[in-house]
């Protein structure tokens, strides 16, 4: 029997917590933020405001914004040089709960904000210093944010009911389309006809909402694509071309290397350079 004052053992947990601006100014960020990451992700936005991408759809942020995104999920946040904030890399372990969809707070409750960096800080103290039941505290500190995560997403969902809106809807439902279709070579008239709507709604929505017509989502959603593709597999170029529906290498080079400010081979080696 072991002595009372030993506590029991627990698995080891990998818990990191980093200042946004340490993470932007390290290069660390946008080597970590071009893809998806093994690890889920909190970022908790205190202060500044921009633009955040998941899996090719733009969203914006600004202060007092809670970004929650599953591991497994691919996606970018922009880091300017006045936002102020921290982000949690959780493990992707059983029992501790943590929520499968992607969620965007907005903590406007000083009391919520007061409740969220406390959870944060306690993860981080004890994730800093190895005290006797380290991993237990860690565990249940951890439990404790996906229940508090859990909870604001259900006020949300809640305070969202009554009439539907519609525009959001459709957004979610092109972004779905799109990420299901992604390798299929679908136009913008392909997904309004299955969406119900004509190309040029469809566009008018998209524009409203992102300041871009659906065309130029869709371009954003298919490079996107095309950068997961070469930083994460072996494809050859004009293999990733042909499989994102490009007339041609050529062609796809050219847009890739306007969007990116790489060439699609430069950029491989650029992201391989850094996972290294």
């Amino acid at each position: 029997m072991a002595p009372r004052d030993t506590l029991p053992e627990a698995p080891p947990l990998r818990v990191e917590v980093d200042s946004l601006q340490a993470l932007a100014q390290s290069g660390r960020w946008e080597m970590e933020a071009i893809r998806s990451l093994s690890a889920h992700v909190l970022v908790w936005i205190t202060r500044g405001q921009g633009r955040w991408v998941i899996e090719g759809v733009t969203r914006g942020y600004g202060p007092q914004t809670a970004i929650f995104v599953p591991a497994g999920r691919f996606f970018e946040v922009e880091i300017g040089q006045r936002v102020q904030g921290q982000a949690l890399f959780l493990p992707r372990a059983d029992g501790l709960g943590m929520p499968e969809k992607v969620q965007q707070l907005r903590i406007s409750a000083p009391a919520d904000q007061v409740e969220l960096t406390h959870l944060i800080e306690m993860i981080q103290n004890e994730a800093e210093h190895r005290a006797p039941g380290r991993d237990r505290a860690l565990a249940a500190w951890v439990t404790l944010l996906s229940v508090w995560l859990m909870r604001r997403q259900h006020l949300n969902e809640r305070a969202a009911d009554g009439p539907p809106r519609r525009p959001a809807q459709m957004l979610d439902a092109f972004a779905a389309l799109v990420a299901q279709e992604i390798d299929a070579g679908r136009s913008v008239a392909w997904y309004a006809r299955r969406l119900g709507v004509t190309p040029t709604h469809l566009s008018r929505v998209c524009r409203e909402a992102l300041g871009k017509p659906a065309s130029e989502v869709l371009q954003e959603r298919l490079l996107f694509e095309a950068r997961r593709l070469l930083a994460e597999s072996d494809m050859k170029v004009q293999d990733v071309a042909a499989r994102l529906g490009f007339s041609s290498p050529a062609y796809f080079t050219r847009v890739f290397t306007q969007h990116a400010g790489f060439s699609p081979t430069a950029y491989r080696r650029r992201a391989h350079g850094e996972r290294a």
